[in-house]
């Protein structure tokens, strides 16, 4: 295993990766970039640039791990680990702006919290994401496992999260959303809570948690063939927000 070290002196906002240029791909080729500072709102990798994929390696201890900003279109992390995430961060952030980040793709990523952390597992501030197949471990301090609060659709489908205050959070400006195959376990309010427009919500298991799926005002979802344990409130729809097409217990 090869390791790279970040000692940012005691200063905020520093990033140990910076990538302005366009159309790149940075291969971490399995190396560790780890976190060695004391400064606050402190970034692994960083970029405000399109096109740029990460992949093949760990970030570790950061405040945020991997910060795609607002002007960066088509951002892609695949197979990254982000481990330790600090404070309030986020493992992988995605900006909101104008123009924001739009086809975001997030799979195959393993992202873990720092004691005592109330991070966002993901954070997407962009339009039309593709999440799955991520391993997220939060803590029960608060944070959501993976939340959604950009615009267009979303695909979040076959992630394995848990702890944090949401296991996956979806807002009132997305447009619709397909959340489906996932596993959440352990958050502390919110298995799935969907204020999209519109959603379908298939085969998720929730375990553990206040409210299994919960949809507040303002959204038509269905959701079906989910299974849930241990959860005080299984399924809550607010004023019809709402509709079981069957085989949800």
């Amino acid at each position: 295993m090869h390791n790279l070290s970040f000692d940012d002196g005691g200063h905020a906002n520093t990033k140990a990766i910076l990538v302005n240029a366009s159309n790149v791909t940075l291969d971490l080729n399995g190396y560790w970039l780890n976190y060695a500072g004391s400064g606050t709102t402190f970034f692994g990798i960083y970029t405000n640039s399109s096109n740029l994929i990460v992949q093949n390696g760990t970030v570790n201890g950061f405040y945020y791990g991997v910060y795609f900003d607002s002007f960066g279109y088509y951002p892609i992390a695949k197979d990254v680990n982000v481990l330790n995430v600090s404070g309030s961060g986020a493992g992988i952030y995605v900006g909101g702006g104008n123009p924001y980040p739009f086809e975001t793709v997030i799979d195959h990523c393993v992202i873990t919290a720092a004691s005592g952390a109330s991070m966002a597992g993901i954070y997407l501030a962009g339009s039309d994401a593709n999440i799955s197949n991520c391993r997220i471990n939060g803590q029960n301090t608060g944070g959501e496992g993976i939340w959604v609060d950009g615009y267009g659709s979303a695909i979040i489908d076959s992630n394995n999260i848990m702890r944090g205050n949401y296991g996956i959070r979806v807002s009132s400006t997305v447009s619709y959303a397909s959340i489906n195959g996932n596993s959440i376990t352990g958050a502390n309010t919110y298995g799935i809570y969907v204020n999209a427009t519109d959603a379908t919500l298939d085969s998720n298991r929730i375990v553990h948690t206040t409210y299994g799926l919960y949809f507040p005002t303002g959204t038509t979802s269905k959701y079906l063939n989910t299974i849930t344990a241990g959860c005080s409130t299984p399924f809550e729809c607010l004023s019809g927000a709402c509709t079981s097409v069957g085989n949800n217990s």
